[in-house]
């Protein structure tokens, strides 16, 4: 069994439900960068009220990210986590949100590292991940590689 770190970031849907646009997953004890997808949305942007449509554009405008953008299916979301995650003993996530987000996927192994002052009880081994590479340079506020890559330093700062 593997502990794995897990985020995810994007839009809201009218229920104020996570629509995942970015998703980045990486073993803790694998030495390279996260695997990374940019996610097509479920449905039109049209479908979305105002209100939320309101939220989803400052998050357009904060994070670089366009609602039609992607290249993965929405629908494929859970054969890739089922794919991936068939052997996590932990999946660590930095927000509630993120863990609702994937125990609506089946998911519910997960240590929030946000809440959880416990994680750092976890016999977990050293990973040399490197510097995030999806968004080098760029004022982007939102990346789930980056993410990943934080996650996974403050979990290896409190298990040393």
């Amino acid at each position: 069994m593997t502990f794995y770190v897990v985020d995810v970031t994007g839009f809201v849907d009218n229920n104020n439900t996570i629509i995942a646009k970015e998703l980045a997953l990486m073993p803790i004890a694998y030495d390279g960068n996260p695997e990374t997808w940019f996610i097509k949305p479920p449905y039109e942007w049209e479908q979305l009220d105002e209100k939320t449509k309101t939220y989803n554009e400052f998050i357009m405008y904060r994070d670089g990210m366009e609602w039609d953008s992607g290249v993965i299916e929405y629908e494929c979301i859970k054969t890739m986590l089922d794919q991936r995650l068939k052997d996590a003993k932990t999946i660590f996530v930095r927000h509630f949100k993120v863990g609702e987000w994937l125990a609506s996927y089946g998911f519910h192994n997960l240590c929030d590292v946000s809440q959880d002052s416990n994680y750092y009880d976890y016999n977990i081994p050293i990973c040399k991940a490197s510097a995030c590479f999806k968004h080098a340079g760029s004022t982007i506020m939102s990346c789930a590689t980056r993410n990943v890559k934080e996650i996974l330093f403050n979990v290896m700062l409190r298990c040393q």
